[in-house]
């Protein structure tokens, strides 16, 4: 941008607390850099209002909110899944994306025994499936095992066969910082099957943050006890009035936040301001 003349967009999609992660001699170089470009942007568009409140204090620079937004080449379909209002006792929860490391993986599987215990399985689509199926193996049998696939399929599938989506959000010290600004972009997806949404994560998850926001759009436990799970499993069990409510206003949650068009206006409107030649990065 500095050679070109041209104005620097800097659009933060996972939290710059990856450098802790580079061996120790990079890690000043990485945040360093990151910070230079951060600063002398033209606009700097967070995927979370928790990653805008703490790159604020990091860096001295106010961020714009970008959210994650829908693929137009996936469907987006009109009604909510007709299992919605279907008195099903035994329900399919599913998990779809990444898992990173055993911690996040272990959430999981723990997730799927407080299902086990009402008769409930689960349904994992993850590049970790592998990993998840060997940890699992003699603890649990409720989990149905997926390798990733296309993510019109995906949703496909998704919309077919699930009950309930799951989000989660780890609740281990040294992710905090990670899990309070990042934000799952698995939500804008989720949010256009019109299924409802169990999300187990602590308070200070971006994403409990942002559904606090918005209530009544999904089911919330906040509590690392897995056992606190049990009481809204079994609300979502027997209700299918409930889970028809949750799926309706998460519908409606995806198309005010999540489009593709709700994205551009914002990204528009940060290019078409970029009139101060801040072009040092």
């Amino acid at each position: 941008a500095s050679l070109l003349g041209v104005p620097f967009h800097l659009i933060a999609h996972d939290d710059h607390a990856f450098a802790n992660y580079l061996p120790k001699r990079f890690r000043g170089w990485a945040s360093d850099n990151f910070a230079s470009a951060y600063r002398s942007a033209a606009s700097q568009l967070c995927i979370s209002p928790m990653m805008i409140g703490a790159y604020e204090e990091r860096y001295g620079v106010k961020g714009q909110l970008l959210l994650p937004s829908r693929d137009d080449s996936n469907p987006i379909f009109d009604n909510v899944p007709i299992q919605l209002g279907m008195n099903k006792k035994m329900l399919a929860f599913a998990y779809a994306g990444s898992l990173h490391g055993e911690t996040a993986i272990q959430q999981l599987i723990e997730f799927g025994v407080q299902c086990a215990k009402d008769g409930h399985r689960l349904i994992v689509y993850s590049p970790q499936s592998r990993d998840i199926e060997r940890l699992a193996s003699g603890r649990i049998s409720n989990i149905e095992f997926n390798e990733p696939v296309p993510s019109k399929t995906l949703l496909e599938n998704l919309y077919a066969k699930a009950d309930v989506l799951l989000a989660l959000g780890s609740f281990a010290d040294e992710h905090r910082e990670t899990v309070s600004t990042l934000f799952p972009s698995k939500l804008a997806d989720y949010s256009s099957l019109g299924l409802p949404v169990l999300v187990w994560a602590p308070e200070y998850a971006s994403i409990i943050q942002f559904l606090r926001q918005c209530p009544d759009n999904a089911d919330l436990v906040v509590s690392p006890n897995p056992s606190d799970l049990r009481p809204v499993i079994k609300l979502l069990a027997e209700s299918p009035e409930h889970r028809k409510k949750l799926g309706q206003a998460m519908f409606a949650l995806g198309k005010k936040y999540f489009s593709s068009e709700a994205a551009w206006e914002i990204l528009k409107g940060a290019l078409l301001s970029s009139n101060t030649g801040k072009c040092n990065a």
